[in-house]
């Protein structure tokens, strides 16, 4: 009930619906301001629990989502739930979008099993309100099938893809589903299928958008990825340097698709020890990535506060690192080299410890580490050859730190490695059972967890 006389409620509206327009026509710092506005009239107006004010949270936190301000967009959205789960339940079907939100919110912040799981919560409950026919379906099923294949569950990732291929999907998501599923199908090891999905992503690409297109370079990046996983290198250069073209002249250099496709160059010119190619294309990507770093000096690094906590950049600079090493071990035996090393892998390592700070779900963490301790290794490698060289017990001082870190990173991929050794013993039958009850738990098991995490604060 309104606290006010319906006048109030109404200007407060009509500030509300003037934001959902300027949003919609671009212009953000207006529709923040009437956004704001009436969310401070709403407040004034009705009671705490009362719908209309989550109906106001749910919208400026989807502005907040929108605008990449993503903390503060999750604040609003758990103030919208908390309102229609007190007033209506667990089943109301108006958390649906607020579940959507906080799940495609925490995929931005890599945090995945959270995300998973508000996913399929809204999943839940827009199968209650529409059943399984309406467009809202695609997009969901094209995030799970990305969060399923983000922790390693490819099968379920391509049962999901396939999925909202069957939807109505916009041409741009059917060129992208293409590529997961060929993602995917070569992470299980099937690689001719993994091609024609490839191949299929670019004509398509082409054909609904032209040569010159973004989405066309995409499609070359993700083909000639895969090539060079294969060792067809000379294949793999080709498509790279026409995703690259394509890419820079669409985006310009500062953009993170061309930063991938820079640095996945980097990869292939080292994989061919072709050493200092593959140091100009890392640098070029940590230039491309970085707004405030324009340095091409190859023995130059940004410095860790521009940095944002990415996985794409701090796997550039540890392959960096690496092909420091490699060109000290083969080439230069230059300290010169082997401290440009160290130096890229301390600033490496100190990316990899904020990303891991930055997840609060232990299992994301682990999967995480999993793919990535091995920096700790490399700075152990560095810093012991330098002590060697040099006799100067600051290196040997870190060889010790990195490799008591490095004990630690080895026991989180241990204990992945055997919950991994365990689920590979069940059925797949089993599997796929506990698979469905996971899901029909899911919105149980999840206010359980918000229960327990009522004084969590994002940092």
């Amino acid at each position: 009930m309104a606290r006010e006389d319906p006048s109030g409620a109404l200007i407060a509206s009509l500030y509300q619906n003037m934001g959902i327009i300027m949003t919609t026509i671009g212009l953000s710092d207006s529709a923040k301001y009437y956004l704001e506005t009436s969310i401070k009239l709403k407040e004034r107006i009705y009671a705490p629990d009362d719908p209309q004010l989550a109906k106001g949270y749910l919208n400026i936190g989807r502005f907040l989502q929108i605008q990449g301000d993503l903390l503060d967009a999750l604040s609003y959205q758990d103030k919208a739930e908390k309102i229609y789960h007190k007033k209506f339940g667990n089943d109301y079907t108006g958390l649906a979008p607020i579940y959507w939100n906080k799940g495609a919110i925490y995929i931005v912040l890599n945090d995945w099993n959270r995300a998973l799981s508000y996913h399929e919560r809204a999943l839940d409950l827009y199968m209650k309100q529409f059943g399984s026919d309406q467009y809202i379906f695609s997009d969901i099923y094209m995030n799970l099938g990305l969060l399923y294949s983000l922790t390693n569950q490819f099968k379920l990732a391509i049962d999901y893809y396939n999925k909202g291929i069957n939807q109505n999907l916009s041409l741009e998501s059917y060129v992208k589903t293409y590529r997961n599923l060929a993602s995917c199908y070569y992470e299980l090891g099937e690689y001719q299928e993994a091609e024609e999905f490839y191949l299929l992503s670019i004509s398509e690409a082409i054909k609904h958008f032209g040569p010159n297109h973004y989405i066309t370079g995409d499609s070359y990046a993700g083909y000639g990825k895969f090539c060079n996983y294969l060792g067809q290198n000379t294949k793999a250069e080709k498509y790279l340097t026409k995703a690259l073209h394509i890419l820079t002249n669409y985006f310009g250099l500062k953009n993170r698709n061309v930063s991938d496709v820079l640095a996945s160059l980097g990869n292939l010119y080292r994989s061919d020890n072709k050493h200092f190619q593959a140091l100009e294309s890392y640098q070029k990507a940590l230039i491309s990535y970085i707004d405030n770093y324009n340095d091409h000096n190859l023995y130059s690094n940004p410095s860790i506060e521009y940095i944002d906590p990415d996985l794409n950049i701090f796997r550039t600079l540890s392959q960096k690192a690496y092909t420091f090493l490699d060109i000290y071990s083969t080439v230069s035996r230059e300290i010169d080299d082997l401290e440009a090393s160290l130096e890229t892998s301390l600033i490496a390592i100190e990316l990899f410890e904020s990303i891991m700070s930055s997840y609060k779900d232990e299992k994301t963490k682990i999967l995480i580490n999993d793919y990535n301790y091995a920096i700790y290794n490399l700075a152990v490698i560095i810093a012991n050859e330098l002590y060697e060289r040099t006799l100067e017990k600051e290196y040997l001082s870190l060889a010790f730190e990195f490799s008591e870190k490095g004990k630690s990173a080895v026991l989180l991929s241990s204990l992945r490695e055997l919950e991994a050794k365990e689920v590979g013993s069940i059925p797949d039958a089993i599997r796929i059972l506990e698979q469905k009850l996971k899901r029909e738990l899911s919105v149980y098991k999840n206010y359980v967890y918000d229960e327990s995490q009522k004084s969590f604060t994002f940092e």
